[in-house]
């Protein structure tokens, strides 16, 4: 027979006697209890003497809280995978296993706690609203047998949860709509620094309505609604959201929110104090933090109503950047069109002053057209790169009018197919493609100046669509094309002055020291390899004077 000490006996001999190590016994060894981690963190709160009936206390509000927004009727209304389950659920138990995969409340946890925690703070803060049971299942073949244990004992036992008014609370989702519960929502920011994780934002609008006290405590669940967290643009898709400062609140009573608004205005803010400096006397310590920190409520419909303001100011912004840029690069064409001028004649005419009135003479000759050749021999050299320079000036072009679904990959081949040709030019020449998915325009970052000047010209002069977001090849335009549909080719400029510092500013100091660096390679190797063919042909033409054309091989010398 296996040994049987009673419970209350054991605890009083280990209390009366000091421990001795354990003997090694030739009958059934029984292994030393392992503490668990609830046991331990049970132990750590014990010598926090107080403060651990004060946590413990406000972690089961927390929990029955987000039980709560977890099965209320805007969660109801408005998630189709927790409603679908709600329906089909046998007299509206749900386990807390399925709530836990469809409510995005409990997503807010740092970690699951047992279902059993999630029981005593159901009974003890919300008895009168839901109500658990522990689900008892018939145990399965594997727990018996042993074969594949860790799967189905997953799916055994556990607890359920049901609202009380299940079958009322499913009629009103059904049969409400999204205008109803905006009318019930606000927005509300600068919420202070203690208060911005959702249970503890539930306590502080419950704090600020005064449903703190006794005779509120029972409407005070079911007034608040939804609590969500907005997300951030920089957010990657699935994660939920952070704490930031500000959120929406949805009530179940309108005047909720009206009140809300009313007390805490978005213009004027509320003051913390009286103009005397004393503090409001009807001001809790919450209220008193909600002022001093600047919280201000405004109506989900207003909020509306700036969002378009700000969007509608953006696109009048945006479009008369992109109309200046545009009447910009058409001035810019059309002087290119009218042919490469002399440096001469074109210092002469920004010289002379010039008149509406002016008209050229009879008896002046015109200016005579130079060729392309004779153009780049007559242009002025670009100013050498300095080693030290921040950023390799001359390098960045600025591009409008791609499609918005495109991607870096097909830019870089599109730019590279019309301006540098073969693709392994196109990777030498086009260093980095600065888009974000979504916008129509994006900076090129080009490994040298004159390749830069090569890519504004080639889609300077032949107009180019993109199509779609996956095409590297583009539409050229034709030359009788109306001019709104011209309007829509990429248009390429270089990026000069403040607006290339600024850019350049933004970029990490080893990139920048890396193009400053790959910049000055591929001016100097463009100069060595001209210089070095000029070289080699005079020096043919010199040595080979008299014997044939052919070079004559000098001996190097012994020492």
């Amino acid at each position: 027979m296996f040994p049987f000490v009673p419970r209350k006996v054991a605890q009083q001999a280990r209390t009366q006697r000091p421990a001795t190590p354990a003997t090694a016994s030739t009958s059934a060894t029984v292994p030393a209890p392992v503490p668990s981690p609830e046991t331990a963190e049970r132990s750590a709160d014990d010598a926090k003497g107080k403060r651990r009936t004060t946590d413990a206390i406000a972690q089961d509000e927390d929990l029955a809280a987000l039980l709560w927004l977890s099965l209320s009727d805007h969660s109801l209304s408005e998630n189709v995978n927790l409603r679908r389950a709600f329906a089909s659920a046998d007299d509206g138990w749900i386990p807390l296993s399925v709530l836990h995969r469809h409510s995005p409340f409990l997503a807010h946890l740092n970690r699951n706690p047992p279902e059993s925690t999630f029981v005593r703070a159901v009974r003890a803060h919300a008895p009168e609203l839901l109500e658990v049971r522990m689900r008892v299942s018939a145990p399965h073949k594997a727990a018996w047998y042993g074969s594949d244990s860790s799967s189905a004992t997953d799916d055994l036992g556990g607890y359920e949860v049901r609202r009380k008014d299940w079958r009322d609370a499913l009629s009103r989702a059904r049969n409400s709509t999204r205008h109803e519960w905006d009318l019930r929502t606000v927005y509300m920011e600068c919420i202070p620094l203690a208060h911005r994780a959702v249970p503890q934002i539930y306590r502080f609008i419950a704090s600020l309505l005064g449903l703190t006290t006794p005779e509120h405590i029972a409407t005070t669940t079911t007034r608040i609604q939804c609590i969500t967290l907005p997300s951030h643009h920089l957010d990657r898709p699935g994660d939920a959201p952070k704490p930031k400062g500000f959120a929406f609140v949805t009530f179940s009573d309108e005047a909720d929110a009206a009140r809300l608004a009313t007390d805490w205005p978005w213009l004027p803010r509320r003051c913390p104090s009286t103009p005397d400096g004393k503090t409001r006397p009807e001001d809790t310590s919450l209220a008193h933090d909600a002022a001093k920190f600047g919280f201000r409520v405004i109506r989900k419909a207003r909020w509306d109503e700036l969002k378009e303001e700000y969007l509608s100011y953006r696109q009048r912004l945006l479009d008369q950047a992109a109309s200046k840029s545009s009447r910009a690069t058409t001035s810019m064409q059309h002087a290119d069109a009218r042919g490469p001028r002399s440096a001469d004649h074109m210092r002469d005419i920004t010289e002379r002053p010039q008149h509406a009135d002016a008209k050229p003479r009879s008896g002046e000759p015109s200016p005579p057209r130079l060729s392309a050749e004779d153009s780049s021999r007559n242009a002025p050299a670009p100013a050498p790169l300095d080693p030290a320079s921040s950023f390799p000036p001359g390098c960045l072009v600025y591009v409008r009018n791609v499609h918005p679904e495109t991607n870096k990959t097909t830019l870089k081949a599109l730019f590279g197919a019309h301006a540098f040709g073969s693709a392994a030019a196109a990777s030498s020449a086009l260093d980095y493609v600065d888009y974000s998915k979504g916008m129509t325009s994006c900076h090129l970052r080009l490994s040298a100046p004159s390749h830069a000047q090569a890519l504004v010209s080639a889609f300077g002069s032949h107009p180019i669509v993109q199509r779609q977001g996956l095409d590297d090849t583009g539409a050229r335009l034709p030359d009788d094309c109306p001019e709104d549909e011209r309007a829509t080719a990429i248009s390429v400029e270089v990026v000069q002055g403040t607006r290339e510092e600024l850019y350049w500013s933004k970029v990490p100091e080893k990139v920048r020291r890396e193009a400053v660096r790959k910049a000055i390679a591929q001016t100097s190797s463009q100069g060595g390899d001209g210089t070095g063919e000029v070289a080699d042909g005079d020096g043919v033409a010199a040595d080979g004077e008299g014997q044939g054309g052919k070079r004559k091989r000098k001996r190097r010398k012994k020492a």
